[in-house]
């Protein structure tokens, strides 16, 4: 491996079928990973009169290096791009960071999501309605820094967007969230909260809680959140997610799910899922899946798709 060149190295490992994440390069406490997703679906989305068409969901080339520098702490940088976005086949990075961690602290700096990206449990291949409240303000950003840190069953994770790329002279923006998880036995418990400024006149604070448990081959999801905005002409709303996951068989699972939109003002939205995915049993990293969605709203129809994933 010394005598290869880093290219043909990632060439090789990137065409290579293992089902394991690819480790390049590993010597001298330096470790170089890639991972891969790619995920085409044929999709019909929920609404009135919406056509059939191929929906690139994933296309993604993660880099992952670490070094390790010592007293069990690690050094790590990572890139994920995207490419499946830009119809003009430009490469977009998604998430580009640095950091130093242990087994129980790590802090980054850089582009990436906030740590309450993490908090929705619906578990739609695609979402028929909002994932949670969180996901109706900013969920990333160039200027973040995140803090996390674990004591027992409990991990605290706070992440702040400086948001000196978005502000001009008119604007302000910065985003404060924090999102503190427990594991007791079977069930995970969270609590998440967002402190977010878009701009001069849209400033809202987000809660949210979520609830997992994994009973044998069942697993059963709940969450809560609510964002409310300073500014009484914006309108303030509520999400909740209840879902439901079996395991028909060893390769094959099933969820099912329904999601709630509360607006302040306004009809609340109600929307429901349900999706079976299938693992090849030599290649559990290679599925196939198929899903129904709709909601309550008037003179919309069911929406449906069809698709291939595949990762390394």
């Amino acid at each position: 491996m010394k005598k290869l060149p880093l290219a043909l190295a990632i060439g090789i490992i990137a065409a290579s079928s293992s089902v394991n994440a690819a480790t390049v390069y590993d010597n001298k406490g330096l470790k170089f990973k890639v991972d891969g997703d790619i995920q085409i679906q044929l999709r019909q989305r929920v609404g009135d009169d919406e056509e059939l068409h191929v929906d690139y969901d994933d296309s993604e080339l993660k880099f992952k290096l670490g070094y390790d520098i010592g007293s069990g702490y690690t050094a790590f940088a990572e890139s994920h791009f995207d490419t499946g976005k830009d119809r003009d086949g430009a490469v977009e990075s998604e998430e580009t960071f640095v950091g130093i961690k242990n087994d129980v602290f790590k802090v980054q700096v850089g582009r990436m999501d906030y740590v309450t990206d993490d908090f929705a449990t619906e578990k739609g291949i695609e979402e028929p309605l909002a994932e949670s409240a969180f996901e109706t303000g900013e969920v990333d950003g160039d200027d973040v820094i995140l803090v996390e840190a674990k004591a027992g069953p409990v991990k605290i994770a706070l992440s702040h967007d400086l948001g000196a790329r978005n502000e001009t002279d008119a604007d302000e923006f910065s985003s404060t969230d924090l999102y503190i998880t427990g594991k007791f036995g079977p069930v995970k418990a969270g609590f998440a909260y967002q402190d977010l400024e878009e701009d001069a006149n849209t400033q809202s604070e987000t809660v949210g809680v979520n609830l997992k448990a994994k009973l044998g081959p069942v697993s059963l999801a709940a969450d809560y959140s609510e964002k409310e905005f300073d500014q009484d002409a914006l309108t303030d709303i509520e999400v909740t997610n209840l879902s439901a996951g079996f395991k028909v068989a060893p390769t094959t699972k099933t969820h099912i799910g329904f999601t709630s939109e509360s607006p302040e003002v306004g009809e609340d939205v109600d929307g429901w899922y349900a999706n079976v995915v299938y693992k090849f049993p030599k290649a559990k990293k290679v599925s196939v899946f198929a899903e129904l969605q709709d909601t309550d709203e008037d003179d919309t129809d069911v929406g449906y798709l069809v698709g291939m994933r595949v990762k390394f």
